[in-house]
C-alpha cells in the first residue's frame, strides 16, 4: 500500500485497489513494478509480450466502464503506468478493462458488468 492507495474488501470481488486522492484524467495512478514473467497468472498485467506481477497492480479489478487504461512510456520502455481516462474521487475503486490490456487470461471470468466471460482480447483468433 501506499499514501495514495489502499487495498481493502469489494463486498462482491474480493479486494481492489481504491484511490485515498483525487486523480484529474491524464494523470499517472499508479506506476507497475514488480517482476516479468512469459506467461499470464491471474494478478499479472501485460504489458507488451510479458506479464508484470505487481503487488498493488494484481489488485486493479476489471471494469467495462474503466477509470484507468494500462500505458507503456514512449521514452522509457521499461516503465508502465495506470493513466485516469476520466477523474477519480477519493474512495473510487481503481479499474482497468482486462479486455483490452490482455491477449490471453489465465482465469478467465463472467463479467459482474455484462456477465459474459471476460478471456481476453484474442481469445477468439486462438480457438
Amino acid at each position: 500500500m501506499t499514501e495514495t492507495h489502499i487495498i481493502k474488501e469489494t463486498g462482491n470481488k474480493g479486494k481492489g485497489l481504491y484511490s485515498t486522492k483525487k486523480y484529474g484524467k491524464g494523470n499517472i495512478v499508479l506506476i507497475l513494478k514488480g517482476n516479468y514473467f512469459s506467461e499470464p497468472t491471474r494478478t499479472s498485467i501485460q504489458v507488451g509480450d510479458k506479464h508484470l506481477e505487481s503487488w498493488e497492480g494484481g489488485h486493479v479489478n476489471h471494469h467495462c466502464f474503466p477509470n484507468t487504461k494500462v500505458v507503456t512510456s514512449k521514452e522509457l520502455e521499461t516503465l508502465h503506468y495506470l493513466e485516469a481516462i476520466k477523474d477519480i474521487e477519493v474512495g473510487q475503486q481503481i479499474t482497468f478493462d482486462y479486455e483490452i490490456s490482455e491477449s490471453l487470461m489465465s482465469n478467465p471470468f463472467k463479467c459482474n458488468c455484462h456477465g459474459r466471460w471476460v478471456r481476453g482480447k484474442d481469445y477468439e483468433a486462438n480457438l
